[in-house]
This record gives structure tokens, C-alpha cells and sequence, in this order.
């Protein structure tokens, strides 16, 4: 008996030790998932801020989001310790985890700001303003105090632009303007400024043109579509037969304005040559209304549902999406946003294009933006081809579908996925090609995955809480599989079987077994292949230059030894996109104790899809080699466009990392925490485009007068931030050189003929950018912020001649950023009217917290290069 209860007190003690560390875990979970949330939230904040010219963040909400920084460092802190320490350790940790989570969730109670998180900004000493705000193309009725809009403060207005007279009436507005249509003359005049021709018509396709214009009613989006449509179009006969094929869209009676707009907008979309670009602009109607979309994401779908035929390539195919996209848009039938990197459908066009979708019940749209508008239940027609119910509730997915035809469907962004779909879900869906299940909470997918056959694209992108999917095994025909930043920890069974596998992407997860390894020998017509941010054993050299038709390649390596060994393979020559994450190591081999270093550190994020030539070198001993043996010298590629190199130790010249950089065109540089690095000659290349210097704490200042005149003539963009040493951007030489100039007011000059943006961010030791005059021929941006200690601009003032006097100029500098008791300091000798002259371009902003900063910056890293996945 002594025994069975013995043994019942050690299963006891057994028992409660593994379930304390299960809730161990789920707390774990849980507080990670709540500050994730508090940062979406931060974000919001500071986007929302951004986008509001005329206003600021209220104090309160500034200091919401400094403590935030530091709940969030502490959060995250308890986060790697807990993930980190051996696991008998972890007992400590149960009390900490609930209380950071407590502190969170107060973080975002307080974060709430019922009053709005904005007022309005100070106005220029002297100068009174109104304060209007617009908001386009409203469907729904909100009160503006609660979005940051004050009514009736210092003569605040709301302007409000809607297709709906209901709404008008609703948000008590008071005065309403109809939006009349366009008279004969003004009609004309668009016509004819959209059309672009530079030979002028003759008279009887004037005529022509006149009476098509008659048709178009005098609605501007109707004359702009159709004027578009026209720009090929040049003898009469093709006018008349526009004409013609225009009336017979228009005829027949109309309820409103909306119906004569319809019928002249499917004139233009009949007009689109060829099936495929009308194929095209009807996909995009599958999207929300004002929906943002990326346009490789729309292009993959194009070309997995065949709609894009497959090449040889996929940066062929991807050239060919992208000039489908560019005639739509030429057309005035799509919007382009973001930079380019992606499109946007105007409502009504998009109700146009649902409308033809709709004709033989092929598409079914019911996306999110209003859930409570959304039905109860769907009700799947056979004959459906294309679904989408993104940013919907998972309550209309309950019954089984049975849709032979369907091969697109989208569940993006879907609320309450949490228990899965039903087991059966899939079992009527032989012909689908793209299923996206992306941003979703889905815990597991059902078994009837395994039989689409025919599937083409499983996208599962962000999934947080994805732990399990089926066998892929039968999945013969899959060319695109995405499971990045899910919780997988072992890849799908069958997944070497994917023959015709061209894209897999598994950026973020953890996976520990061979199972990668034996994949890639297998998936030979990878394009491809991105393997960044991961934890899991390290893919091989040899799989890697198997992969004959790689084009993309997004990979971290173990060491720097890896790394030169793949660059010796030249492998890395046929790839149209790079980005290599080397964490660890010491070159060149054998220079240290410490010897080779094969870790593995986990670096932040990239949380982006654009992509050039890329190299990112993480806590790395770069020591500077003889220049007699090759062996001592890292190889970098020598197309490389962007070097990162973080948490490293440098030789004193960036050159001396490796001969590739004297070589390199178009190069972008970012250097942060740099140890043993003097920065006498840190950068003497003349390609060097970009340079961005973060958190290099022993740097005091960064250039000297000689290397900027003699080798950064190409540099366009310099951003230093949280070098808490550095005293000078520009350090003056002992020695003055032979020929240099000064200008008017005895000041030596320095020129800097290409540069375009200075960003200087949180450099509390800053004292000088250069102590003499530096011409700013090309300067557009000079932006300061936290660096209380420099006082001096060193910015030149051009004096032209005219009407018989002389006057200060300071162009072509667009904008000049800085906190405004920071402007109002500054001494000026550069020239004696200099304040005055650069005033009109000076504009205030606020201190930011560190976090804001770094969010901003990371934005702009988002638009070195275009999307490429």
C-alpha cells in the first residue's frame, strides 16, 4: 500500500509539473497575442496621426505611447526569458507572465480614447486658418468627435462627399450641394484633355466625337473611361462604330444617374481587347470596397487560375501581370496607390463589374466591410466559379458547399475560424485552383483538403495559431504553397511529392527534422524560395545549387563560412532577387579564438514583400584580411544593391569586408551597433547611394571633410538615429586641404552634389552637421528630431540678381522637419538673412517616442524596392 500511495504522490507531482507548464504556455501565449494586439493598436495611432496634416497627437495619447514602450520592452523581455531558460527553471516566470498581461490589458482600456486621440495643431504665428476635414464616399453615419474631428472648434468644418442624400440628412449636415452634371462645354474639354492626342481631329470624327460625348451625360467618370477607351481609335469608321456600339449600351429607360453610369462604363470594359484583360478587371471585383490590393498578389492568383498563362519564367510571367495591370489602369478602370505596389477599384466600377459577374451566377462577393448587412447563411450555387467572403464571419461557413465549377476562393481575413472548418468542407470542390485562408484564426485544416486535386495555390499566410495541416501528397498540381509566420513545427507529409511546386515560402516557422532537406532534392522547378527569420536545421549548400531554376532566393545561414561557401558556387548569379541573413560567425576563419560560431539568432521580422539584392550580416566578426590572400576576404555578391550589417565587429573600412563593394552599383547601406569599427574611412565607395547608421553607440562622428569631396559624390540619402556618442556628421581635418573654398561670410564650403535626404534622429551628443557651409544644390529634406544640442544649420542661401536687386533663395530644399522650441533656438551665420529665407519651409512636428520613430523609418525600407511576393 506504501507503494501505490508513493507512487500516486509521484503522478501527482508529475501531473501538476506538466500542467504547469501547459498554463505556463497558454499564459505565454496569451500575453504575446495581447501585446501584438496593443501594437496593432499603436500602429493605428500613429497612422491615423500621419494622415491628419493639420492636427496632433494630444498629450495624453503621446505619453500612452511612451509607457507603452516600456510595457511593451518588459512584455517582450519575459517573453524570450521564459522561451529561453531551461525548463525546470521556468516556476518563477507564472507570476510575472499574469502580471505583464494584467498591465497590458490596462495599456488597452487606457489606450480606448473615447474623446479621440487628436486636436489641432498650432497655427503659424500670425497666420489664422480653418480646419476642414474630408471624408470621401461615405456609406455609414459615425460621430466625427469620436474619430478626432471637433465640430465647431476654432471654426473646424467636416466636409462629407456621398452617393446617398439619406446620409446628408443623417449626419445633419447643414448644407447639402448636389453634384450637377458636367455642360456641353466643360464635357468637351474633358473629353478632349483625356483623349490626348496631339494631331487635332478632322471634322467629321469631331463631329463623332461630340455626339459620344453627348452620350457620356455629362458624368466626368463616364467621359474619362470612355475618352480612355478611344486614345487607339483613328479612322471614321472606328469613331462611327464606337458611336454605335455606345448607344446600344445606353438605350432604354433609367431609374437614376448610377444605371447611365453603368451602362457607359460596360461600353469601356466591352471595348477591353481580348478576353483576358476583361477576365482580369472582373478579378478584381472579388475584393472589399476600396480595398488596397497588392498587385503580385493579384497577379499570382492571375496566373495559377490560368488567366495568366504559364512561361519560362516567373519573372516573365509576373511582366506580363504587371502590363495587364498598367493598360487597366491606363484605361481609368483601375486606381494605382501605395507607391505602385498596388491597385485600387472605384465603387462604381467595381458595382459594374460584380453586375456582368453576376449574369451566370458566377461570382459570389459578400466581403466585410459591413457585417451586420452580410445574410445569416450562404447559399452556394452549383454554377459558382469565384467566391469571396473576405473579412466575413465563419458563421457562413457552416453548411457544406457543393460547387463543382468553383476554383477561387477566398476567405482572407475571415472572424472566428477558431474551431475550423467543417471536416467535409472541401469535398465538393474538385475544380478549385486558389484557396487563401490568410490572417485567419484557424487552428487546423479539415481532411478534405487532401483530395483538390486540382488546387493550384494554398495561401495560409500569417495563420498565428495554425499547428496542423493534412498531407499535401495528392496536391499533384500545386504550384504555390505559403505557411509563413504559423505556429507549424513540422512540415505537411507529402510535401516532396510537390513536383510542380514554383513557390514555397516558410518564413517565421520553426522546423526542427530533415524534412526540408529531403524536399527541396525533389522540388526541382522551384522559382521561389523563401526561408528567412526561421528556426530549423540549416538547408545545405548542395540542395540549394540543385535548384536550377531559382529566381528568388530568401534564406538565413548559419555562419559566415556557409555563406562563402554557396557565394563560391556562383549559384547566386541567376537569381533576379536576393536576401541573404548570415547570423554569426567570424571572418576570416581562424583570426579569433573564438573560432567559427555556428548559431543561429532570430532577427526581427521584415514584415514586407519588397525585395532587391540583399545582404544582412548579424553579430559577426568581420576582421580586417591581408589584401595578398583571397581566402582572408568575404565574398559578396557583386550585383549586391543593399549591405546591413547589425551587431558587428568591423575593420576600419567598410571596403575591407569585402573587394565586391568596390564594384557594386546602386548600393544602400545600413550599419547598427557596430563594435570596434573606427569611422576615420567607414564608407569610401562611389556607388554608395543610401546610407543609414542606427544605434552605433561609439561613433562620434561619421564622415571627414576628405571623404565626402573626394568619394560619396553619388550618396542621396544619410539617416543616422541613436548613436548616443556622436558629435559631428562631418568632422573637419587637421590639415586643410589644398584648394578649398569658402564662401561670403569666410565659412569653409562643402559639397554634396547628389545629396537629397538628411535624416538625423535621436543624437542627444550632436553638436555639428559641419562646421562651415555645405551647398545644397540637390537638398530636398532636412529632417531633425531629438537632438537638442545641435544649434547651427549649415546650409548655404543662393543669391540671385533680379529687378535690380539682390535676393536670398533657398531653393530647391522642399521642407526642413524639426520640434518647433528646437527651430526658434538656432543660431544662423551661414548667411545674415538665412532665417528668413529658409522659414517657409520649416515645418513642426512633435518629439516622438523611439518606437514611432522606428516604425517610420521602417516604412520607408518598404519602398527601396518594388513588391516581388
Amino acid at each position: 500500500m506504501e507503494y501505490v500511495e508513493l507512487l500516486k504522490d509521484m503522478w501527482s507531482s508529475i501531473s501538476n509539473y506538466f500542467n504547469y507548464h501547459k498554463i505556463l504556455n497558454e499564459n505565454l501565449t496569451t500575453l504575446r497575442e495581447k501585446r501584438k494586439r496593443l501594437e496593432c493598436r499603436e500602429q493605428d495611432i500613429i497612422d491615423l496621426e500621419n494622415a491628419q496634416t493639420q492636427k496632433k497627437l494630444k498629450k495624453e495619447v503621446e505619453n500612452w505611447l511612451a509607457e507603452l514602450e516600456v510595457v511593451k520592452d518588459n512584455a517582450q523581455q519575459i517573453e524570450q526569458e521564459a522561451g529561453e531558460i531551461r525548463y525546470f527553471s521556468r516556476f518563477s516566470f507564472l507570476s510575472q507572465i499574469e502580471a505583464n498581461t494584467r498591465r497590458l490589458d490596462e495599456m488597452f482600456e487606457l489606450g480606448e480614447f473615447p474623446n479621440g486621440i487628436l486636436v489641432d495643431a498650432p497655427p503659424d504665428k500670425g497666420n489664422a486658418f480653418l480646419t476642414a476635414q474630408l471624408v470621401d464616399d461615405m456609406w455609414e453615419v459615425y460621430e466625427p468627435e469620436l474619430v478626432g474631428i471637433p465640430l465647431g472648434v476654432d471654426g473646424g468644418k467636416l466636409i462629407i462627399t456621398t452617393r446617398s442624400s439619406d446620409i446628408c440628412e443623417r449626419m445633419g449636415c447643414q448644407e447639402t450641394i448636389k453634384v450637377e452634371q458636367l455642360s456641353t462645354e466643360e464635357a468637351w474639354e474633358l473629353f478632349n484633355k483625356t483623349l490626348g492626342r496631339d494631331d487635332a481631329l478632322n471634322v467629321q470624327n469631331k463631329e463623332i466625337a461630340e455626339d459620344i460625348v453627348m452620350e457620356c451625360a455629362g458624368l466626368p467618370l463616364a467621359i474619362v473611361t470612355t475618352a480612355k477607351s478611344m486614345r487607339c481609335v483613328r479612322g471614321t469608321y472606328e469613331w462611327r462604330n464606337a458611336l454605335n456600339e455606345l448607344r446600344e449600351h445606353t438605350q432604354g429607360p433609367t431609374l437614376n444617374m448610377e444605371d447611365d453610369v453603368f451602362k457607359i462604363l460596360q461600353f469601356s470594359y466591352d471595348r477591353l481587347k481580348g478576353e483576358e484583360l476583361r477576365e482580369c478587371l472582373l478579378y478584381c471585383a472579388l475584393f472589399p470596397e476600396d480595398y488596397k490590393i497588392r498587385r503580385v498578389s493579384l497577379i499570382k492568383y492571375w496566373i495559377v487560375e490560368g488567366i495568366v498563362g504559364e512561361m519560362k519564367t516567373r519573372q516573365e510571367e509576373f511582366d506580363k501581370g504587371h502590363a495587364i495591370l498598367n493598360k487597366l489602369e491606363n484605361m481609368c478602370l483601375l486606381e494605382r496607390c501605395e507607391n505602385g505596389k498596388c491597385v485600387k477599384m472605384h465603387d462604381v466600377i467595381r458595382d459594374m463589374a460584380i453586375n456582368i459577374s453576376k449574369r451566370n451566377s458566377q461570382f459570389m462577393v459578400k466581403t466585410g466591410r459591413n457585417l451586420n448587412d452580410l445574410p445569416s447563411e450562404i447559399h452556394w450555387l452549383k454554377d459558382l466559379e469565384r467566391v469571396s467572403l473576405m473579412d466575413s464571419q465563419f458563421s457562413l461557413l457552416e453548411s457544406v458547399a457543393n460547387c463543382p465549377k468553383l476554383s477561387t476562393l477566398l476567405l482572407q481575413g475571415m472572424k472566428g475560424l477558431y474551431e475550423g472548418l467543417p471536416n467535409a468542407f472541401f469535398g465538393h470542390m474538385p475544380s478549385l485552383k486558389v484557396l487563401d485562408l490568410s490572417y485567419t484564426s484557424i487552428y487546423f485544416l479539415p481532411d478534405s483538403i487532401s483530395n483538390l486535386v486540382n488546387l493550384r495555390a494554398l495561401f495560409l499566410c500569417r495563420c498565428q495559431k495554425l499547428n496542423h495541416v493534412p498531407s499535401l501528397a495528392k496536391l499533384k498540381e500545386l504550384r504555390e504553397l505559403d505557411l509563413s509566420e504559423s505556429r507549424m513545427t513540422k512540415l505537411p507529409d507529402g510535401i516532396e511529392q510537390l513536383a510542380l511546386l514554383k513557390c514555397l515560402a516558410l518564413p517565421g516557422l520553426s522546423i526542427y527534422d530533415m524534412s526540408l532537406h529531403r524536399a527541396l532534392t525533389n522540388l526541382l522547378h522551384l522559382q521561389c524560395l523563401r526561408l528567412y527569420d526561421m528556426g530549423f536545421r540549416m538547408v545545405g549548400i548542395k540542395e540549394l545549387i540543385g535548384l536550377r531554376k531559382l529566381e528568388i532566393l530568401c534564406i538565413n545561414l548559419s555562419s559566415l563560412h556557409k555563406f562563402d561557401s554557396y557565394m563560391r558556387t556562383k549559384h547566386y548569379q541567376r537569381l533576379t532577387h536576393y536576401y541573404f541573413q548570415i547570423c554569426g560567425g567570424v571572418w576570416p576563419p581562424g583570426n579569433s579564438p573564438g573560432r567559427e560560431v555556428d548559431s543561429f539568432e532570430r532577427g526581427v521580422l521584415r514584415h514586407r514583400s519588397s525585395l532587391g539584392k540583399e545582404v544582412a550580416l548579424w553579430n559577426c566578426e568581420l576582421n580586417q584580411g591581408r589584401e595578398d590572400n583571397d581566402d582572408c576576404q568575404l565574398m559578396l555578391p557583386t550585383n549586391i544593391q543593399l549591405l546591413e550589417i547589425a551587431k558587428c565587429s568591423l575593420p576600419t573600412c567598410l571596403l575591407d569586408v569585402s573587394p565586391s563593394l568596390k564594384i557594386a552599383r546602386d548600393l544602400k547601406v545600413y550599419l547598427s551597433v557596430l563594435f570596434k569599427f573606427r569611422p576615420t574611412n567607414n564608407v569610401s565607395f562611389s556607388s554608395l547611394k543610401l546610407l543609414e547608421v542606427w544605434s552605433c553607440g561609439n561613433l562620434k562622428h561619421l564622415f571627414t571633410h576628405e571623404i565626402v569631396n573626394h568619394h560619396l559624390q553619388n550618396l542621396q540619402t544619410i539617416n543616422v538615429g541613436k548613436c548616443k556618442q556622436m558629435e559631428d556628421i562631418i568632422a573637419a581635418t587637421e590639415v586643410e586641404e589644398e584648394g578649398e573654398e569658402i564662401d561670403e561670410m569666410n565659412n569653409l564650403l562643402l559639397y554634396f552634389p547628389n545629396l537629397k535626404r538628411l535624416e538625423l534622429l535621436m543624437l542627444p551628443e550632436l553638436k555639428s552637421i559641419w562646421k562651415g557651409t555645405m551647398t545644397r544644390d540637390s537638398l530636398q529634406e532636412l529632417i531633425v528630431s531629438v537632438c537638442p544640442k545641435l544649434r547651427r544649420l549649415p546650409l548655404s542661401v543662393h543669391i540671385t540678381d533680379g529687378d535690380e536687386e539682390r535676393r536670398a533663395s533657398a531653393s530647391p530644399l522642399k521642407e526642413i522637419v524639426g520640434e518647433e522650441n528646437w527651430w526658434e533656438g538656432l543660431e544662423w551665420d551661414t548667411h545674415p538673412h538665412a532665417q528668413s529665407v529658409f522659414q517657409p519651409v520649416f515645418r513642426p512636428r512633435n518629439i516622438y517616442p523611439e518606437q514611432v520613430l522606428l516604425s517610420r523609418l521602417v516604412r520607408k525600407r518598404r519602398n527601396d524596392f518594388m513588391d516581388v511576393f
